[in-house]
């Protein structure tokens, strides 16, 4: 399904999977320092995330061993959640029984990073923008850093940019742009029944149950409407050229979710992405 649970993850990639749950949790702790230092206005959440499982899943049992033997305090670096607290404080359904909440943010993009350009700038950086870096080349004791319209020198260049930029000269091979063709697939209900909103007002941002590879976010007001947003899941003509979501697939899906509700999906969209192997 494209995903791995975290014990498949650590079997078959060993201690890359450890380094990057290391490197997930020092950038968020990062970047939350960074926000509260600088005072960005980005709606900075705080919730977590939550792996969801079923009863007799062999996975998550091997997950939280693994988390435990890494050295995770549970209670603070991860929590295990039982059904009760689940229905209580999560969400009121009897599909799940088990989970792991994760520390984890959202923000808005385009306001993080308006903040953090103001912030850079607060401290003395210069941004140009619309002005792609076509070359850079040293000279004497500088650097030499050539745009579209002109040439500046800098003591010292960092490259830090996506696997989209262009070929920079006189750098060959800093930056290698390896794009793999990832489908996309995005799901939406139709409007929730409002007493099904209020038993989900504990939600986290982001949910999962790993072993359908279903991952879903709390509910989002839509024009007034409340509705759940799918990504991932089961998909129709994997293998083809056009792939694309299972409406069928996520309705038996809600269903089970949430039996006694009347609830679909109104809609469905998804595409071809580029996204470098190791995102």
């Amino acid at each position: 399904r494209g995903e791995y649970s975290f014990s498949e993850a650590l079997r078959r990639f060993g201690n890359k999977t450890i380094e990057v749950f290391e490197e997930h949790r020092k950038s968020y702790k990062g970047m939350k320092e960074f926000i509260i230092e600088n005072g960005i206005q980005c709606d900075m959440m705080e919730k977590g995330s939550v792996d969801y499982s079923k009863a007799e899943d062999a996975e998550f049992t091997a997950s939280v061993e693994a988390l435990r033997k890494l050295g995770y305090r549970e209670g603070a670096d991860f929590h295990v959640l039982g059904e009760n607290e689940i229905r209580a404080d999560y969400m009121d359904t009897p599909y799940f029984t088990r989970g792991i909440w994760v520390p984890g943010m959202t923000v808005n993009p385009l306001a993080f990073c308006r903040g953090a350009a103001r912030a850079a700038a607060s401290k003395g950086a210069i941004i140009y923008e619309n002005s792609p870096v076509m070359g850079v080349r040293p000279e004497n004791k500088a650097v030499c850093i050539q745009t579209r319209d002109k040439v500046m020198e800098a003591g010292n260049v960092i490259i830090a940019t996506s696997p989209y930029t262009v070929d920079i000269e006189g750098i060959p091979g800093a930056v290698k742009k390896i794009v793999a063709p990832i489908f996309q697939p995005v799901a939406v209900s139709k409007p929730l029944p409002e007493g099904l909103v209020k038993s989900m007002a504990g939600w986290s941002d982001s949910s999962e149950d790993a072993g359908l590879g279903y991952a879903f976010g709390r509910p989002h007001d839509h024009h007034g409407e409340r509705r759940l947003l799918f990504s991932n899941g089961v998909i129709q003509n994997a293998r083809r050229s056009k792939p694309k979501p299972d409406i069928e697939a996520h309705e038996r899906f809600l269903k089970e979710l949430f039996p006694d509700a009347d609830i679909g999906i109104e809609y469905v969209s998804g595409g071809f992405i580029g996204q470098t192997p190791d995102e």
